[in-house]
């Protein structure tokens, strides 16, 4: 099989898969936090956020095709990069990693949804009560 069509046959599936599962994932989420908000453009905010970890996705599929077309054997070099990422992300944090090793993570940099309105609505506020607890309690919206 040639390499181009080797990395056709698999970048096709790479590429349109986690955008696919993400968009599932952010619908499925989605639906029942608008039906207990009342708010039907919840789906959608719900979505959005979900697939804006795709290009984060995109980065580590480049990278294991970069390996794979240098040399066919490097196929476990590509998911060890994939595991290094997955430990960094999970662990770094708690090992307190420098700032400078956790940004090379695809994951740390990802787009932010557009904001419609300056003001948070409740249920940031709420979220943002309980990461500082000088802001408030929860119950303080």
């Amino acid at each position: 099989m040639s390499r181009r069509r080797f990395a056709v046959s698999h970048l096709g599936p790479a590429l349109v898969g986690p955008l696919v599962l993400m968009a599932l994932t952010g619908v499925a989420a989605g639906v029942p936090y608008a039906v207990i908000s009342g708010n039907g453009g919840q789906v959608w905010r719900v979505l959005a956020s979900a697939v804006l970890f795709v290009p984060a996705m995109w980065v580590l599929v480049g990278a294991a095709m970069a390996l794979i077309g240098l040399l066919k054997r490097f196929t476990t070099a590509a998911w060890a990069l994939l595991a290094g990422f997955a430990v960094l992300g999970e662990i770094g944090p708690l090992l307190k990693l420098p700032t400078a090793v956790l940004k090379v993570l695809p994951y740390a940099k990802r787009a932010e949804p557009a904001r419609r309105h300056r003001h948070l609505d409740a249920a940031d506020r709420a979220a943002e009560c309980c990461r500082c607890p000088d802001r408030g309690r929860p119950g303080d919206i």
